[in-house]
Order: C-alpha cells, then structure tokens, then sequence
C-alpha cells in the first residue's frame, strides 16, 4: 500500500510542474484579453486631437491633456469633444470598474457577456482515447498498437462550486501487450470496464471566470472489471514454440528437431489466462478498484460546451492484469509492484441545466397572454397549464376522448391487440373473423421477471403460454370466443392457485366486439367447468435454453412458455399433459425431430416443480434415462468420467486451459458446458485412480460422473445397471 501511495506522490509532483505552466499561460490568456483595446482619440471643438496613449501604452502626458480642463467643459451647451476610434467610428472610453456606457458588465467573449450556467447543472461527457500500460510486462513496440489499446468513457458532472467540479463515469476499452525479447515472448489482451467518482480542481482562485482555459487536477476512486487472455494458439490451434533463432514453431526446440514446422502469430487472444492456473493462483478475482489522479485543460468554446485534453494515471489494486505476478517462476516471475496505466482522451463536455429564470414581467392586460399554448388566453382559461397535445374546449379544459375506451369497467379498461395470432388453438376461423378474449395471468416489462412461484403456478396450468413483444412479457391462458367463458377460467384461477390479480382482456380489438359480461352466464359455467386440481400433474417438454429473451414465435409452435432461470438464462418448454406420460414422451420426440436435439421432459404438480418417481410415474424408470430415452436391452454402454469443471461459456479444448492436461472431453448439460476427464467402465479405477489424479492437480471440486450411451444418468442407476 505504502508503494502505491509513493507512485501517486510522484505522478502528483510532475503533474504539478505541468499545472503551474498551465496556470501561468491561462493568466497570459486572460490579461491578453484585458489589455486588447483600440486605440482611441479625443477630438476637440478645434478638430485637434489628443491621443490618450503612447507607444509603450501610458497615458500621455499633462501638457497635452492640458488642452481640457473642467473649466472649459462645465458651461459649454454644445459637444466640445467626440470619442473616436483609430478607423474615425464612435468609440467610448473604458471605465475603470469595467462598465460599458450603460452600466452593463463588459463582455469576454467579443459580444453577449459570459455569464456561467447556475452551480449544480447536469453535464454530460462523452470521450475517447487510448490505454498505456506499466506493469510487468514492456510492449516491444507500443507505438503501432495504439489501435488495440483504444477506450470511451461517458460521463455525467456538476459544478458544485466556482472550483469543484464531481463526477460520475464510466470508461471501457482494452489493454493490448506483447512483450518480445531474448529472454521471453508473453503477450496479453484484456478488456477493461470500470465505474467510479472523481473531483477536479480548476484553480479558480486564481484564473478568473471568463478565461477560456482551464487547467485543472483531479482526484478520484473506481471500481473495474478486467479478463485477461493470451495468444498462445495459432489458426490451426497449435502452440507457439518460440526458438533460439528467432522463429515461431509448433513444437519445443529439443536439439533433435531441427526442421519443426514454423507458424506465425494470428493474433488472436483465445486462451483464458486465469481459467489455465499457470502459477497456481486459482481463480482471483477480476474485480478490483484503483485510484485515478489527472491532469489536463479545459477549453470552453461557448457557454455550454467545451472541450477537455486530459490524462491521467489509473493506481490500481492489483498485480493479475497481465497474468504476470511475483507468485510466477522462471519467464512468468515478475515484480511485487500493484499495476498501473495511462488513459490519455479528448474529451466533448455539454452543459444541458437551465438558466436562472429572469424576473417575470406582468403584462399590463393577461387577456393578450396565452402561458400555456392552447389557444385561450389566461383571462379566459379555467384549465392553466394544459398539455400542448390534448385538445381543449372554448375555456382551456380538456375534452374527453370517448372513442379511446373500448372495454367494459369489468375488464379493467385494457385492450391487446395480437399480432402473434394463435388461432389455431381455436380451430374456428381467423382473429380478424372473431373477437376474441383471453386471461392474463401476469404481465412482465423489460427488466421484470416473474417469481420462481409464479412460474410453477403457471405450469401447473394447461393451455397457457407465453407472448413476448417489444421487451414485455405476457403470460396468457388460452383464447375464448365470449368474455364469459374467459371469466369463468379467471375465477377457477383466482379460487385455486396463488395467481390471483389475473384479469380477462380482450385480446382482438373489433368495433363489433360486446363488451358487456353476462354474469348469469357466467354463473352457469362455472357449475359445468372442470376446477384445477392440485393432484393433477402436467408433463411439459424443455425445448431450449438462451442467454436473451426472445420471442416465442421464432420457434413456430403454439403453446410455448417461457422460463427465466436464476443462472440468467432463458428457458423454453410446450406442451402440457396432464397425467400422460406416454403423450409427453412422443412429444420430446417430436420436438427432437424438429431439431431440438437436447428437449427433455419437466413434470410440475399443484404449483410445484417434481420428479417422475414423486407423482407415481416410475413404472417404467428402470427403461428411461435421465432425458426420458428408452434403453434398449444389449445397448447398454456404461462409462465413468472425472468432471473437473463447468462453464456458461465454451472453453476452447487445449491442454493450456487445463493446467496442461490431455484429451479433456465436453459435453452440455442444463445449459452449462461441463468438462470431463477419463472414460472407464470400472467405478471403483474412476473414484479411486483418475479422480485422485485431478484433485492432486488442483481441481478441487471434482468428482465422478456416469454416462449411458453417450448421455449423463447417475452414478447410482449406472451402478445398478452394472449389477443387472
């Protein structure tokens, strides 16, 4: 800690030799501003004139003002004396208080005066620049990688006094480092997002206001995300073996080898520096927080925009951006120092606050006056301040709509109007033939998403699915023909499942469409309806997995609900069968036809998520592996893998990003890759042997896995498949 703050005392110091030049060249500025003036003249009655300055810009001296004195001024009705300019125009004398001949304050910027915007107005950022890197590693040539090391930073800033200004930001770009020389060839690229608060100091106390520069310092803490990756791998997945002779080759230089194919470097950083534990340090953390101090110049172009060149040096907490630590032996050994690095940007700044209001000025007659736009003056509007876009009558008041509402107070005024259509699940027709009603069990917006509850409950539901469309999320039970019949299924809803702020909407918008309910009617459905039981078991079909909402009509089927998962994924299932089981296994056949080749079966039971052994259906479990597949007597080909490892992302299979191990195997299981190593038919060679072998390496977390013809099943049901 000590180190870090002896680096930021340093940078501080240097920065502050910049600053007091900058400081002295914007007091240049602003004394240049003051002392342009236009030579100036006075004319007497007798047409002589006077000139007011000499040559090394002194007043003239006394005998030559003597020419006008009090006396002769103080009696005369007629002018005695003009003021003009060196071009013969009008001018007026300056005045030592810096008052213009009406008493207004001069102006510094050739025109209007300057006048700041008000303390506090929001200010917005945007930037770019580029990301220098000191640290362990020392790029060989840094000049032509600017390109790879480019950032942008956005930023939101205030004022809070004549000199502090407080920052919000965020910056992100990437770091680019190849380090080439006779001892090492290291390399890495790492992208960069950080967020953090910062103040900068303008040094008005001593630059006044109106200058146009700036120098200021500033000080500030973040926090940032990083993940380091090498090019270690050539287009052909080959390793780079780099030679005494200065090649690139794919195989280590022995002695014995001396035509080894040669490569070269795709530049492209595929390999997870942290993911291969080159020096034993596991998985550290790829967040941390550093300390930005900087210097730089602000040019105000007018009084809302200006224009900032600044740097500055970002401390950070950590030793692990380059992969390269003190922990490292042999060429991956490198100092104890925490990192550091450069960001150098232009940045445009846009002042978007208000101007404080001028004192309002009361027109003499409020009838000439119209403050609010609509048409009727003040006098005369009983509705002040009425939006510019709703129609008003003759006294300023709104007028009411009454074509807008198409929906009875029973139906909670809302109106859907389908564009997915699923009117096949009618049979009768086509939406535009039909008004059509459904019930909405739950409405999601962007960024919403329903309770693990609420998703069980729907599927312990039949006919419900999902519509996805413009980022909201519907949950609807099926379509009805009248309001009545979507009422009555709202109601045996309501009364037997937690979901109980579902509502009946009309889902086509037709002009012939009744809105009125007959409550009879629907009284005497309700004695004929079928109510949900709790017994009852749905088996649905899990049809895919991805990590962004999309819509449910890209997979072309009627009945598809969608599951959002604490892992962040986005999961998919259709079909419903209730206490079918047979129905549900042709189903994920079906969709396996389709092309959902990894479908498999979920089974739900009065708002709660089972299995098939917990709701009685076990009579054929000994058949079926875990996806619901018969197995077939002889076909039986039992395997024991170590898993060591399992990720959102893929992993590309090389012994790099495996502490150098060999043939590792993948495969894809509940929307996550997982690694395996090893493949035997004995359990106890798998527990005993191969799983001792990863966990002396550094897998901690391994451990034995059981496939059936090529898919996972339990180390328990393969054990009694063995014994059969």
């Amino acid at each position: 800690m000590s180190c870090r703050f002896r680096h930021i005392a340093k940078f501080s110091g240097a920065s502050g030799l910049v600053l007091s030049l900058l400081i002295v060249f914007s007091g240049l500025e602003t004394f240049a501003q003051d002392t342009t003036k236009s030579p100036i003249s006075i004319i007497t009655e007798d047409s002589t004139s006077i000139d007011t300055s000499t040559d090394d810009g002194t007043t003239s001296d006394e005998s030559e003002q003597d020419a006008l004195t009090p006396d002769s001024l103080q009696d005369s009705s007629d002018p005695l004396i003009s003021i003009t300019a060196e071009d013969g125009t009008p001018a007026d004398l300056p005045a030592d208080d810096g008052l213009s001949s009406d008493g207004s304050a001069a102006s510094s910027d050739g025109g209007d005066e300057y006048k700041p915007l008000p303390y506090f107005s929001p200010i917005l950022g945007l930037g770019g620049g580029f990301f220098t890197y000191f640290g362990d590693l020392r790029p060989f040539d840094a000049g032509s990688r600017i390109v790879d090391n480019l950032a942008f930073d956005f930023s939101i800033s205030t004022r809070t006094n004549k000199y502090l200004t407080m920052e919000l930001y965020f910056l992100k770009g990437k770091f680019t480092v190849d380090e080439k020389s006779d001892t090492r060839n290291l390399n890495f690229q790492s992208s960069f997002e950080a967020g953090g608060l910062s103040f900068s100091h303008n040094f008005g106390h001593w630059i006044p206001e109106k200058s146009r520069i700036h120098p200021y310092m500033s000080f500030g803490i973040e926090g940032f995300n990083f993940n380091s990756k090498g090019d270690t791998l050539d287009a052909n997945g080959n390793a780079y073996y780099y030679w005494s002779d200065g090649t690139i080759r794919i195989e280590q230089e022995l002695g014995t080898n001396p035509n080894a194919p040669t490569t070269t470097r795709d530049f492209t950083y595929e390999s997870d520096l942290r993911e291969a534990n080159l020096d034993g340090q596991d998985r550290y953390s790829q967040f941390s927080f550093a300390i930005p101090v900087g210097v730089g110049i602000n040019y105000r172009i007018n009084r809302r925009t200006s224009l900032d060149l600044g740097t500055e040096m970002h401390f950070t907490f950590t030793d692990n951006l380059d992969n390269i630590s003190s922990m490292g032996t042999g060429v991956r050994e490198g100092e104890a120092n925490l990192e550091r690095f450069l960001y150098t940007s232009l940045t445009l700044r846009f002042n978007i606050g208000k101007d404080d209001p001028e004192p309002p000025i009361e027109p003499e007659d409020s009838c000439l006056v119209d403050d609010d736009n609509d048409g009727v003056n003040n006098c005369k509007d009983e509705c002040p301040e009425t939006p510019d876009s709703v129609a008003v009558d003759s006294v300023g008041c709104p007028v009411l709509d009454t074509a807008a509402i198409v929906v009875a107070d029973t139906l909670k005024n809302d109106t859907l109007v389908a564009d997915s259509g699923k009117s096949d699940t009618l049979q009768k027709g086509t939406l535009e033939e039909k008004c059509l009603w459904t019930v909405v069990l739950g409405k999601f917006g962007k960024g919403q998403f329903p309770s693990a509850d609420f998703i069980n409950q729907v599927l312990s539901i039949p006919g419900v699915w999902t519509e996805v469309s413009n980022d909201t999320t519907l949950y609807i039970k099926e379509l009805y023909e009248s309001p009545e019949e979507a009422e009555v299924q709202r109601i045996n809803i309501a009364n037997n499942t937690s979901i109980k702020d579902c509502r009946v909407l009309l889902w086509t918008k037709m002009l012939e469409c009744d809105e009125n309910v007959d409550m009879d009617k629907v009284r005497a459905l309700l004695l004929k309806s079928d109510q949900l039981n709790d017994k009852d078991v749905f088996l649905r079909v899990q049809i895919g997995a991805f990590s962004t909402l999309i819509a449910t009509d890209f997979f072309n089927i009627s009945d598809v609900v969608m599951i959002p998962g604490k892992d962040g994924l986005y999961k998919y299932v259709t079909g419903d069968f209730k206490n079918d089981l047979e129905s549900a296994v042709a189903h994920r056949e079906a969709m396996v036809r389709k092309g959902f080749e990894d479908a498999f079966i979920v089974v739900y039971r009065g708002g709660e998520r089972v299995t098939l052994e917990e709701v009685g259906m076990s009579q054929n479990a000994a058949n079926l592996d875990t996806a619901g597949v018969e197995i077939k007597p002889g076909e039986q080909i039992i395997e024991f893998k170590i898993q060591i490892y399992a990720s959102t992302d893929a992993i590309y299979l090389v012994p790099a990003n495996f502490k150098e191990i060999e043939n590792i195997e993948e495969y894809k299981d509940e929307n996550l890759f997982k690694y395996t190593f090893g493949a035997v038919s004995d359990f106890g060679y798998a527990r005993d042997v191969l799983l001792n072998q990863m966990l002396r390496i550094g897998y901690k977390d391994a451990f034995v896995v059981a496939f059936l013809n090529g898919k996972r099943i339990t180390v328990e049901k393969a054990l009694e498949l063995l014994d059969q």
